[in-house]
């Protein structure tokens, strides 16, 4: 079966009227899993506009919290390739609504942002307002015969941002646009993007659009710093929409935050990928960052075990490349140092966690990285690099 579909899909790619130059580029797209996808996956590329477009624009969708240094390295690396970046900006705390810096807007108006960062950025900050008026979830309290009290729930915040961004899409975009929808610490390959916005297979005349009606960039991950490529493929971001896709459903059926967001977990199974088209950086940063993030985000609530948290505890696994959590059996990293006493050890148990798949990387020529980080490091904060030398007894 799968090979009488790559013969299906070349014969159909060969008879179509798509220009050479993006038969090559559509060539470098993996058909969606699902036959029936990739039936109407087939189908788009064998009906799309044979002629370039360069008139295409790239929008860059965004949510932002704190990681304005990961935001900087994200603008750096796609601002020559989209047309804007559309961010929204929290201004209270994802877990617990409370307020906190808009660290993006302050900058913008302050003019201290790179131009990479003011030239091209919309933001529209969201709070407490919106946290009151959408994020407020009915839960019972003391069984059948307690009160009702209303609970923030961040996830519905979070969802609030996302249809936020598409909101701001939606105003600026033309009839053929392209929306990459991401978080800050996903980024997309500027050359797969370019190539996109020339070559795209879901444009005008491509008839029936899949379910979905997008691409997934799977992302080489790296995590704690560059030193960990984890091995990992991250497939939830970044996607990329076709404006004509959106506006068809809004017009149908208006979007809801909750299915704007779901479309973040549609997968490789209902969507055409482009292997290798972003990185994503996750957890980088300082071990009293790192412990921030774990403590304020979506699954926060994974680290709650007594000393998982403990901030010896996770520079060794961020040295080491070991992951934080061992689903199976409480778990903590190797200390340090063999003469130091982590009282952390004795609560969570002896046995280690695994190691990451994937490679530690020792040093920066050769790494898969985004070119600013390879050839300006030191425009970006130095944790991000401080586990490249092998810390003592340290071995992966």
């Amino acid at each position: 079966m799968a090979q009488l579909f790559v013969l299906c899909f070349m014969y159909s790619t060969a008879a179509s009227p798509v220009a050479s130059s993006c038969s090559s580029s559509f060539e470098q797209l993996t058909p969606p899993k699902l036959r029936s996808k990739r039936a109407r996956f087939a189908d788009a590329v064998h009906n799309s506009t044979a002629e370039v477009q360069p008139a295409r624009s790239v929008w860059d969708l965004i949510v932002f919290g704190f990681e304005l240094e990961m935001l900087k390295l994200h603008m750096r690396v796609l601002h020559p390739v989209v047309a804007g970046f559309l961010v929204t900006e929290a201004s209270i705390r994802f877990q617990t609504a409370k307020s906190k810096p808009t660290l993006l807007s302050d900058g913008l108006s302050a003019g201290t942002l790179p131009p990479y960062m003011r030239e091209k950025t919309a933001v529209r900050v969201l709070g407490s307002d919106v946290a009151e008026s959408r994020c407020k979830g009915r839960v019972l309290i003391g069984g059948s015969q307690g009160g009702v009290r209303k609970r923030y729930s961040g996830r519905c915040f979070q969802q609030q941002q996302r249809l936020a961004t598409l909101e701001m899409f939606l105003e600026r975009a033309g009839p053929d646009d392209l929306a990459v929808v991401s978080d800050v610490d996903e980024i997309a390959r500027p050359e797969v993007l370019s190539s996109l916005a020339s070559c795209h297979p879901y444009s005008q005349g491509a008839g029936p659009m899949e379910e979905g009606g997008g691409l997934l960039l799977s992302a080489r991950q790296f995590k704690f710093g560059v030193h960990c490529d984890t091995g990992y493929v991250w497939y939830e971001g970044p996607k990329v929409y076709a404006a004509r896709f959106l506006r068809r459903e809004q017009r149908q059926r208006p979007w809801t935050a909750q299915g704007f967001d779901d479309l973040r977990r549609v997968g490789a199974f209902s969507l055409a990928t482009r292997p290798r088209g972003a990185w994503h950086l996750t957890s980088f940063g300082s071990t009293l960052e790192l412990h921030r993030k774990l403590t304020s985000f979506g699954a926060a609530n994974l680290f709650a075990q007594e000393g998982a948290l403990d901030i010896d505890r996770l520079t060794a696994c961020t040295a080491r490349c070991f992951e934080l959590l061992d689903r199976g059996a409480p778990s903590a990293c190797p200390p340090l140092a063999t003469n130091r006493s982590h009282g952390w050890r004795k609560r969570m148990g002896g046995r280690l966690p695994p190691r990451l798949p994937g490679r530690r990387i020792t040093q920066l020529a050769g790494a898969e990285l985004p070119p600013p980080l390879l050839a300006h490091p030191e425009d970006f904060p130095a944790s991000w690099f401080a586990f490249l030398q092998p810390p003592p007894q340290a071995g992966m």
